[in-house]
């Protein structure tokens, strides 16, 4: 059974989950986000934002509980660009290293909600905010896709994307 609710902070979203042995899988549709995820098999780990659906699911039974961090919030609460984890699952202790994830999974144990959202607004308020950035992006790809112009939002916000990385690189 799936279920969400507002985290309470920088429009992130706590979700739980929880799949029986054996079920089949489920198809995880591209939202844009990256997810700080907690599983009772596997211990912390962060989803990156993906381009194509993911299966997840299909083995041993699963308790998930995650939060969905919105573009601009997921890079300033793990502390890594978002393109490094794009399309990956990655051990939160890869990122932030194993003795203060080492920490974090035993408390998340007993409440990974309460868990995942204190350290990730915790982190995000050290950080000084969301990446305004991503912020106006997803708002502008929002609005465009309200209004029915998705893709000419998209392809101007990708093509300015383009170019101010690669002025910054250079």
């Amino acid at each position: 059974m799936y279920r969400e609710r507002p985290a309470g902070f920088a429009g992130a979203v706590l979700w739980t989950s929880t799949t029986r042995a054996g079920a089949a899988p489920t198809r995880v549709l591209p939202d844009g986000c990256v997810d700080l995820l907690w599983t009772s098999r596997g211990g912390l780990l962060v989803a990156g934002p993906d381009r194509t659906a993911h299966l997840s699911g299909g083995g041993p039974a699963r308790r998930w509980v995650g939060l969905r961090l919105p573009p601009g919030v997921g890079p300033a609460v793990l502390g890594v660009p978002a393109v490094e984890l794009r399309d990956r699952r990655v051990p939160l202790a890869d990122l932030w290293g194993d003795r203060d994830v080492d920490r974090l999974a035993e408390r998340a144990e007993a409440a990974p909600a309460a868990v995942l959202t204190e350290i990730a607004a915790a982190r995000l308020r050290a950080a000084g905010g969301p990446d305004p950035l991503g912020v106006r992006v997803a708002a502008a790809l929002a609005a465009g896709a309200e209004d029915g112009h998705a893709g000419v939002v998209h392809d101007g916000l990708l093509n300015t994307l383009l170019v101010v990385e690669v002025n910054v690189v250079r």
